[in-house]
Parts: structure tokens; C-alpha cells; sequence
């Protein structure tokens, strides 16, 4: 839980490192080292292509969480219009010059429908 041990507004690094959460990470770290255990037991006892991708995306973004757990509310609150209107520039942008699919690579599961209502399902989707 977070707790403020001084009265300044600044906090220094140790401080935040000293009011860190530390039951909360361990819950995070136990719960990602089981889930490897699971995906490396569900591969068979190796270290396939799943279990070792689970495992980078997981460490990758642990690190990333503790990283960015350090940068101060304010920022995220001062430049979130400003993401999302990023992001919705970009979705715009891709709704204009995406990639138009064939309706048979969308529905590969329906060879035997007739064209016209493959493309009837796959209008919907646009």
C-alpha cells in the first residue's frame, strides 16, 4: 500500500521504493511462475515455443509494471487526452487505408456458402 513518509509533495527514490508495494509484486511474481509451471507441464516438460514466450512477455512486462509504477500519476493524468486522441487518429487512419481482406480469408469456414452471403457476413464486419 502506498504511504507517504514525508510531508513534502516530493518523494525521492528511496521513498517510493520504501512505500512499494512488496506484497502486492510477490502475489504478481507467484502467479506468473505458476502459470509458466502450467504452460511448461501442458507442453510436456519442455521448453517449447509457448512456455518460452509466456515467459519473456511475462518477465518483459513485470519489469515494465515496476518501471513505470515509478513515474508520478500526474504525468499519465496531464497526457492521457492526448494518448487517446493518438489512438483514435491511428484507428481512423487505419479505417481509411487499411487492408481491405477477401471475404474468404475472413470465413475460411465457409467454403460452401454461396458469394452472396459470404459477402453479406462480411459486410457486417466493415
Amino acid at each position: 500500500m502506498y504511504r507517504q513518509f514525508s510531508y513534502s509533495g516530493e518523494l525521492t527514490f528511496f521513498q517510493k521504493l520504501r512505500s512499494f508495494d512488496y506484497l502486492l509484486m510477490m502475489c504478481v511474481l507467484f502467479i506468473g511462475i505458476i502459470s509458466t509451471f502450467s504452460m511448461y507441464s501442458s507442453e510436456g516438460g519442455q521448453f517449447l515455443y509457448y512456455t518460452k514466450s509466456h515467459l519473456i512477455r511475462f518477465s518483459v512486462f513485470f519489469l515494465l509494471m515496476l518501471v513505470l509504477s515509478f513515474i508520478r500519476p500526474t504525468f499519465w493524468h496531464s497526457t492521457g487526452y492526448l494518448f487517446y486522441l493518438v489512438v483514435l487518429g491511428l484507428l481512423f487512419y487505419a479505417s481509411l487505408y487499411g487492408i481491405k481482406v477477401p471475404p474468404l480469408l475472413v470465413f475460411p469456414f465457409f467454403e460452401k456458402v454461396l458469394p452472396f452471403d459470404t459477402s453479406i457476413l462480411s459486410s457486417s464486419l466493415y
